[in-house]
């Protein structure tokens, strides 16, 4: 994970929610994400996939300025 950092990144979790912004810090149990874009898949009609694609469309909305979430939550990262 680590050639991630300082760079944008998705995070694909169990839940419905999808996290786009900076990865910042590495933890044993977490990471932190800064300029975050956190999207809730239940707020809307569209998939995951769908709203990464809107979201490189039409840029990053920041809605959170540092966010952590635990890594045994993650399904995967690009």
């Amino acid at each position: 994970m680590n050639k991630y950092l300082n760079t944008k990144v998705v995070i694909d979790t169990d839940t419905s929610y999808i996290y786009i912004g900076i990865l910042i810090e590495i933890h044993n149990r977490s990471i932190i994400l800064k300029d975050v874009d956190v999207h809730d898949n239940n707020d809307s009609d569209s998939t995951k996939e769908k709203y990464i694609l809107e979201a490189k469309k039409s840029g990053l909305t920041k809605n959170r300025n540092q966010t952590e979430i635990l890594n045994s939550r993650i399904v995967s990262i690009s």
